[in-house]
């Protein structure tokens, strides 16, 4: 449970950090990505995904939308 929470805050943490100085376009491009990657992990036979959890998905898109 911590090493989750520890995972979902450190790739919070990396969408900031790329996403600092980003264009709307990279922030698309990003967002399709991790979209992508969350969707091949789906067909993996890995119990944790390393993109995170669905909520936790969902919230690093919104933040790309709506940054801080």
């Amino acid at each position: 449970m911590a090493y989750r929470a520890f995972r979902r805050s450190q790739e919070l943490a990396c969408d900031a950090a790329v996403l600092k100085q980003s264009t709307t376009e990279d922030q698309i491009s990003y967002s399709k990505a991790l979209v992508q990657c969350a969707e091949r992990s789906l067909h993996s036979f890995s119990i944790y995904s390393p993109y995170g959890e669905k909520h936790t998905m969902f919230k690093r898109i919104a933040s790309i939308k709506n940054p801080a």
